[in-house]
């Protein structure tokens, strides 16, 4: 390899890195919410629309959002994912991938990913949606209240 590619190739792959490795933005969210010492943001999402096979008049989203929670208490908390649901257009609907239960050692920090799928005639990327804590975590096993978290992934209208 020629001394000047050497030199430029470190370069190259940290803008790889940089690009490649970066969050996508929701078009709107809510700023990050926090009860109890426990901070919760959006930081990530994925979607796709695609015509339900069952129903030619209705849509399948693939949705799939990532929030960064931040454990500042004195003690553990946990995060039953199971408990949260998305909601939309008056509709409401839990994770669909496997429920986990994670559990924040105090100062500790973690992504938890979650999958939706709405269905139906009204599913779209440019919703409003918000994401609701229910009773999905608690701190030393008592529930903590957890104000919700509204955005849309998309202004872009889907077809």
């Amino acid at each position: 390899m020629e001394p000047t590619l050497k030199r430029l190739w470190p370069a190259f792959w940290s803008l790889t890195l940089l690009f490649g490795c970066s969050d996508k933005t929701f078009f709107r969210a809510d700023p990050p919410v926090s009860s109890q010492g426990l901070t919760m943001a959006l930081v990530d999402q994925g979607c796709d629309l695609d015509q339900d096979p069952e129903m030619s008049s209705a849509y399948v989203q693939d949705t799939m959002i990532t929030v960064q929670v931040t454990n500042a208490s004195p003690s553990a908390a946990t995060i039953d994912t199971s408990h949260l649901r998305l909601a939309w257009n008056k509709q409401s609907i839990p994770p669909d991938s496997r429920a986990e239960s994670v559990t924040l050692k105090p100062g500790g920090s973690s992504r938890v990913q979650l999958h939706f799928t709405p269905k139906g005639t009204d599913a779209a990327c440019n919703n409003a949606m918000t994401l609701s804590w229910n009773d999905a975590v608690t701190v030393e096993g008592k529930p903590v209240t957890v104000p919700p978290i509204k955005f849309q992934i998309s202004e872009r209208p889907d077809p």
